[in-house]
């Protein structure tokens, strides 16, 4: 099984992807290490997974060939991390690679994860 996690923190102002990577394959990398993304409450934001098969970005359609699928986590300090819960009627949703918040808001702020599997 492979297993690759990205980590990001939406504060209130800055979201700032920080970068937690456990590799148990030689087959997909992280790229680029890190990313920066400033939104404030009421903007939407972005924050996405990327992917590299030997330096080569990765897109949704090379993910869902070798059957791997990306969870979304965001950690809290009194349960640790919850997977999201994510859907078309929710102001937090995802697609692909991408994970969007329309619109951001204070309470969005927290360390967000996603999981490749």
């Amino acid at each position: 099984m492979i297993a690759i996690s990205w980590t990001f923190l939406l504060a209130f102002v800055i979201c700032e992807l920080i970068c937690a990577h456990t590799r148990t394959a030689t087959l997909i990398d992280k790229c680029p290490r890190y990313q920066r993304v400033s939104a404030l409450e009421g903007e939407h934001a972005r924050l996405r997974c990327r992917f590299c098969n030997g330096g080569t970005p990765m897109d949704n359609n090379d993910l869902q060939t070798y059957g791997l699928n990306i969870t979304w986590f965001k950690d809290t300090s009194e349960h640790g991390p919850m997977e999201l819960r994510l859907g078309e009627k929710r102001r937090i949703t995802s697609e692909g690679t991408l994970l969007e918040f329309w619109p951001v808001m204070v309470n969005d702020t927290g360390k967000y994860s996603c999981h490749l599997l």
